[in-house]
Formats: structure tokens, C-alpha cells, sequence
């Protein structure tokens, strides 16, 4: 008697989208000590998710078998494998049937180059899906990985502390500490950028409602609400302008 293996349906993943009013993460730090968290990895910085395959392993916790793991390079050393690593991603986001609106917005090319801003947006964008997704259920990230780069770094051979002078310790803090103050300004100018753009925006709305009420000033029956929305827009003073708000 023949018996046929029965058929699961395949879990899709319900889709999630990056905005600046939905951030998973307040910080660099917050984002980089969750990776290593989930996957019991040791990165030290955002750009070094730049090689994607916390990006695949992440990817295979939320749904196992969704990609071959065994082909992530995880210890790629350059930008070709970082770029086939992030190939075997976007494949498996073609089988789960995330939309491209929903990921697209963040450039992979950018990702690969180690860029800051842009492996933080993929970052946050994973954890906002991974929340979304994920079903608790059994999965050790360090095996998962086998006989590929433990993400975590390893430990010094023994005595090795002893051959280096202090001098050269100092150095080794001094670049650390310089590392990590670049991090943080290149975060702090992103940020300034997003700040920038959302400023601009809502000029731009204030001036497109200046011309309206320009347009319509001597209106009539609409000259008393044109006025009203002059003096909002010319106030000098944040209790000033609350008092203009209450007069609608």
C-alpha cells in the first residue's frame, strides 16, 4: 500500500515596512547587542552586518529551510561574496513573497559597502519583520552555522596578553574609542539628514498654505478664517501660537 507524504502549505511572511515614525531600534548599540543576542554572535559595529549572513541566518531562524545556509559565506572577506550572500537572501524573500515595496527601499549595493545608514535601515526593517514573524521554536544559531565562521570572535591564544607592551594596548583603545566617536557622528548626521528632510516638507506645506490664503484674502465671507490662519502662520512664539490655535 502506497502512502503519500502528506503536504504542508508553506508559511508566508506577512510583510512589514520601514518608516521614520516605526524605528525598532533608538540607537546603534541597541541594534548591534540584538543580533548578537538572537544569533550568540560578537559583532562590534553595525557595518559589519555589511557581509549579510546574519542577515540569511536571521532569515532561517524565522522560517528554518527557507534558504540553503550551508552556501552563506560566513566568513566572507569581500564584496563579491558579501554580494552572492545577499543573493541567496533575496531568493528566499522571492519564496516567502515579500513584496519589493517592502524591502527594495533599502539599496543592497549600499549594504555591501559597509555604509552605516544603510545596514541600520536593514537592520531595523529585520527586527520590525522578525517581530512580526517569528514563532518561538527550537534553534541553536551557532550550530545552524556548522562548520562556518562563528560569528563570534575567538579567544586569544594563551600568554598572548603578556607579549603586548602597554603602549600597544593604549593604541589598540585609542583606535577603538576614535571608531566608535566616527560611528556615532556618522549616526547623528544621518539622523540631522532626517530631520532636514522632515523640516523642509513641512515648510513647503506652509508656504503652498501662505499662497492659498494669499489668493483668497479678500474672499469675502472667507476673509475672517484666511486672517485667522495669517496669525498662526505669523506667529513669533510658541504661546503665542497656542493662542491663535484656540481662537479656531
Amino acid at each position: 500500500m502506497n502512502h503519500k507524504k502528506p503536504v504542508y502549505k508553506l508559511k508566508m511572511a506577512q510583510n512589514v515596512f520601514n518608516t521614520n515614525a516605526s524605528q525598532a531600534f533608538p540607537n546603534r548599540h541597541d541594534a548591534v547587542n540584538w543580533v548578537n543576542k538572537v544569533l550568540e554572535a560578537n559583532f562590534s559595529k553595525i557595518e559589519e552586518l555589511c557581509t549579510g549572513a546574519a542577515f540569511c541566518q536571521l532569515m532561517d531562524m524565522i522560517f528554518p529551510g527557507c534558504l540553503p545556509l550551508k552556501r552563506v559565506t560566513f566568513d566572507a572577506k569581500n564584496e563579491q561574496q558579501y554580494l552572492n550572500n545577499f543573493r541567496i537572501l533575496q531568493n528566499s524573500f522571492r519564496k516567502k513573497e515579500i513584496q519589493k515595496e517592502s524591502i527594495c527601499v533599502i539599496p543592497v549595493e549600499r549594504v555591501a559597502k559597509g555604509y552605516f545608514q544603510d545596514n541600520f535601515e536593514m537592520v531595523q526593517w529585520f527586527k520590525r519583520f522578525f517581530d512580526t514573524n517569528y514563532e518561538a521554536h527550537e534553534y541553536n544559531p551557532v550550530a545552524a552555522r556548522g562548520g562556518g565562521r562563528k560569528t563570534k570572535q575567538e579567544p586569544g591564544k594563551p600568554g598572548r596578553v603578556a607579549l603586548v607592551g602597554q603602549k600597544q594596548m593604549n593604541t589598540s583603545a585609542d583606535v577603538k574609542m576614535a571608531t566608535t566617536l566616527i560611528s556615532e557622528t556618522a549616526e547623528m548626521k544621518a539622523r540631522a539628514k532626517v530631520l532636514d528632510r522632515e523640516r523642509d516638507f513641512y515648510f513647503s506645506k506652509l508656504k503652498k498654505l501662505e499662497q492659498i490664503c494669499m489668493e483668497h484674502e479678500h474672499d469675502g465671507k472667507k476673509e475672517d478664517l484666511i486672517n485667522k490662519i495669517f496669525e498662526v502662520l505669523y506667529a513669533t512664539e510658541v504661546r503665542n501660537l497656542k493662542k491663535k490655535i484656540q481662537k479656531f
